[in-house]
């Protein structure tokens, strides 16, 4: 349970950290794609230019063709693993995209003339490709400096998580749902028709399980640090509304072992049954931000 608590809180930050690495892989990858174009550019400027060379020529463009295509595959997935609309890894990924299309374009356009035995407009094509694939390979150049900075920051945050922050709140959750479980067999143990000494015990549990989970929270307000961050607001009604759920069980206990007392004992429980609502959608909020 408490794993699982722990969990949760970390999820987010590490499915951020993959989709940065992600990111990462697809803009490298996609410059491996435009190196291999580079190449196939480089031997389709001489063999396109002699047309005994035909067979060499096509065979170059082709080069040419599928290194723009893979690189245009690997930073187009990189339009969703760098995500973060606006920040300057997604415009340099996205001007890329725009590059490399127009590459393709003219790629295209020179495997056709090539076709076509139109050796002038083959070569004025290809140096066209060069052109476009020469800017692309500065936007991918860019790219992977400003989508580098974007993990490096998602990796610092990785090295300021507070983990005896995350322990705190996640042990709070732990003695909450004691103290929740135990609510629920009280509200039978306690009735007209119940046992006063699983009454007693059940109301035990509650004071146990809150007071555990008061103990946690209140250490959460020191690690948790940063008094005006999201996470310490968070915690501080957290604090707040786990001490009233505690207040309420404390009142129980102290009238729950006299029959006589009943009404007011199922009334306390009831109570602190309410007051557990609030504690615990005050603690996921926190578990959120912290």
């Amino acid at each position: 349970m408490m794993r699982s608590a722990v969990m949760l809180v970390m999820l987010p930050v590490v499915a951020s950290l993959q989709s940065e690495m992600s990111c990462l892989m697809d803009v490298g990858l996609g410059a491996y794609g435009l190196i291999d174009a580079g190449l196939g550019i480089n031997n389709a400027v001489t063999a396109c230019g002699d047309a005994s060379m035909k067979g060499k020529c096509a065979a170059d463009i082709g080069q040419v063709v599928s290194g723009l295509g893979s690189a245009s595959a690997y930073i187009s997935m990189a339009v969703g693993d760098c995500g973060g609309e606006g920040n300057q890894c997604s415009v340099d990924v996205s001007q890329a995209i725009s590059s490399l299309g127009k590459a393709l374009q003219d790629a295209g356009a020179a495997e056709q003339a090539c076709k076509q035995n139109s050796t002038a407009l083959c070569v004025s094509d290809v140096l066209a490709a060069a052109s476009k694939v020469a800017l692309t390979a500065s936007e991918v150049q860019q790219a992977k400096a400003s989508c580098s900075a974007e993990a490096g920051k998602k990796v610092k945050d990785l090295r300021n998580f507070n983990m005896n922050c995350i322990m705190d709140v996640a042990m709070a959750a732990f003695g909450l749902v004691n103290g929740g479980l135990a609510i629920n067999s009280a509200v039978t143990d306690c009735g007209s028709d119940g046992n006063a000494g699983a009454c007693a015990a059940d109301v035990g549990k509650i004071v146990a399980g809150f007071g555990s989970a008061s103990a946690q929270i209140s250490a959460a307000v020191g690690d948790c640090g940063g008094a005006t961050n999201q996470c310490s607001v968070d915690v501080s009604k957290a604090v707040s509304s786990i001490g009233t759920a505690t207040e309420e069980a404390g009142k129980a206990a102290q009238v729950c072992g006299d029959k006589t007392h009943g009404a007011l004992c199922t009334s306390y429980i009831l109570a602190a049954g309410s007051s557990l609502s609030l504690a615990v959608s005050d603690l996921q909020a926190a578990s959120k931000t912290c």
